[in-house]
């Protein structure tokens, strides 16, 4: 036996301090690393919840615009990587709820004298008054364990973050481009924490029509809420950010920004004129089904000009346009016709198609002139919500008498009619660009088109003649075959179509043909059209 042999402690002297050494190393790494990690994976988290929200924006701006339901996924929280020995808190939620209803408003316009009598009268904000429409903002507050971040909110007008210092923009503003303004509403009652959150867009009120309005004699005023809490405060942090001096400062009519209570008011130049455009769009939870997105409809817009001619013999379409508050059409709508010096061929009562049209077919008795009465039923804004159409017998006073029965006046020119207003050659020799102008309220779509005639031309007199002609892919022959064709003319637009004689390759130029077209909703036109040398 040795005296005095402690080898035995020193070994486990040193297995204690190295089991210490590990202890105060996982310490550390659960106290300083674990925590760092995780607040990289939060902002990571973030910026992507950031990314994801804007898309959120964009697919408001787009379901409010073009139509059509538009979902995306929030990542409101995260999940942190997996650890053998160390531990992670739980998993960190965030939030995406709708705030509170606040009012988009629109005062001191008034539609220009181009509209449709209801169109004024609906926006003459003198007798009505501003025009509130309630929208909210999408939030979403993080619930990070590690990191800070402000809030982030979308609306139709824009995306923000909320820092201290005031909204910081995310997305750039649309409501106002140039004279164009884009006001796209949001509703919805959306409240939903986790990790992540799908949330969908559908449009109630697409903006397919626009309205054209100019200062009532004084300025224009668009007062919008503004990101934040609410308050005054918001307000003025809102009109000092660099998006309100952007605007302010790039935009030739807007004279100022100036708070208005927790909104901020847009003041426009009253002596120009706008193109205004408003949408609806309801957000919820992508497993909602249940959401009611619809308009009522508000008012009537004929769509064919007082003194649109109805043939002796035979009938002529008349259509009126359903629209809701926010001047898009409404599908579903029941419209009330009647006739005075004439009837209705089909039913009196017409619901509206997803154009939110309702047509009739007008018989005209013996009389030179007509009206057609059309009335939504049981709805919409008085006197807005009904409208005449005055019509008159085709040759009426005009000497050509029942010579004419059956057809319309050749070349109409009325106000509302689709007017030719040029012929040209186009390319080939033998293919003309006929140009013509709907000067309507509403879209005209071909529905068949006929050339009951062509004298042929061409600089040197030669007289040749075609015996065929193509248009858009389908063939007629000359003279007399029907052939059905879709193509539609804007309203309020130049469109042409463009004419391939065929046989014995005529030149276009100095000829003279006869052409009948069926149009969805202003029935038959003919036209004679000669092309100049």
């Amino acid at each position: 036996m040795l005296r005095g042999d402690d080898r035995g402690q020193s070994i486990q002297i040193g297995a204690i301090l190295l089991f210490g050494v590990l202890v105060i190393s996982l310490s550390i790494f659960q106290t300083v690393v674990v925590p760092s990690e995780n607040s990289g994976v939060e902002f990571n988290g973030y910026v992507e919840a950031t990314d994801d929200l804007v898309t959120l924006r964009n697919g408001l701006l787009a379901a409010g615009t073009r139509g059509g339901l538009e979902s995306e996924t929030v990542q409101t929280g995260v999940r942190y990587p997996s650890r053998m020995v160390l531990i992670n808190p739980g998993p960190p939620a965030g939030s995406l709820e709708t705030t509170a209803s606040e009012n988009v408003t629109i005062a001191g316009v008034e539609a220009v004298s181009g509209e449709e009598a209801n169109v004024r009268g609906f926006w003459n904000t003198t007798d009505r008054g501003a025009q509130n429409y309630s929208t909210r903002r999408v939030s979403f507050s993080p619930g990070y364990n590690e990191v800070e971040v402000p809030p982030v909110e979308v609306s139709g007008m824009g995306a923000y973050r909320l820092t201290p210092n005031g909204p910081l923009s995310i997305a750039g503003q649309t409501f106002i481009t140039g004279n164009r303004i884009t006001l796209v509403t949001v509703d919805g009652d959306l409240g939903a924490s986790g990790l992540s959150t799908s949330v969908t867009a559908s449009p109630a009120s697409v903006a397919t029509r626009s309205v054209t309005v100019t200062g009532n004699g004084s300025d224009v005023t668009v007062t919008l809420p503004v990101p934040g809490n609410g308050t005054e405060a918001a307000a003025e942090q809102w009109i000092d950010s660099s998006e309100a001096q952007t605007l302010n400062d790039t935009n030739p009519n807007v004279e100022r920004i100036v708070p208005n209570g927790s909104r901020a008011d847009v003041v426009l130049d009253g002596s120009r004129q706008y193109e205004l455009r408003l949408a609806r769009v309801v957000v919820h939870d992508s497993g909602d089904s249940g959401v009611a997105a619809e308009t009522e409809p508000q008012y009537l817009v004929p769509l064919a000009a007082n003194g649109t001619t109805v043939p002796t013999t035979g009938t002529r379409r008349l259509a009126v346009e359903v629209r809701d508050r926010y001047n898009n059409p409404v599908e579903g709508a029941a419209v009330d016709f009647s006739a005075t010096g004439g009837s209705l061929d089909g039913n009196s009562t017409v619901i509206t198609g997803s154009d939110g049209r309702a047509s009739v077919a007008f018989d005209i008795d013996d009389v030179d002139s007509a009206t057609l009465d059309a009335a939504i039923d049981g709805a919409g804004l008085p006197p807005y919500n009904s409208t005449t159409i005055e019509v008159s017998r085709a040759g009426a006073g005009g000497g050509s008498g029942d010579a004419a029965a059956g057809t319309d006046d050749i070349n109409p020119s009325q106000s509302g009619d689709v007017q030719l207003t040029s012929a040209q050659q186009s390319g080939d020799k033998s293919t003309a660009r006929i140009t013509f102008n709907n000067t309507g309220t509403a879209n005209q779509t071909i529905e068949k088109i006929r050339i009951s005639f062509y004298f042929g031309g061409g600089r040197g007199g030669s007289g040749k003649t075609a015996t065929s002609a193509t248009i858009d892919g389908s063939s007629f022959d000359i003279p007399g075959t029907t052939n059905t064709l879709s193509k539609t003319f804007p309203a309020g637009q130049e469109s042409s179509l463009v004419i391939d004689f065929d046989g014995n390759r005529p030149e276009v130029t100095g000829s003279l043909f006869v052409m009948t077209v069926w149009f969805d909703e202003a029935g038959k036109e003919t036209y004679f059209i000669t092309v100049p040398l």
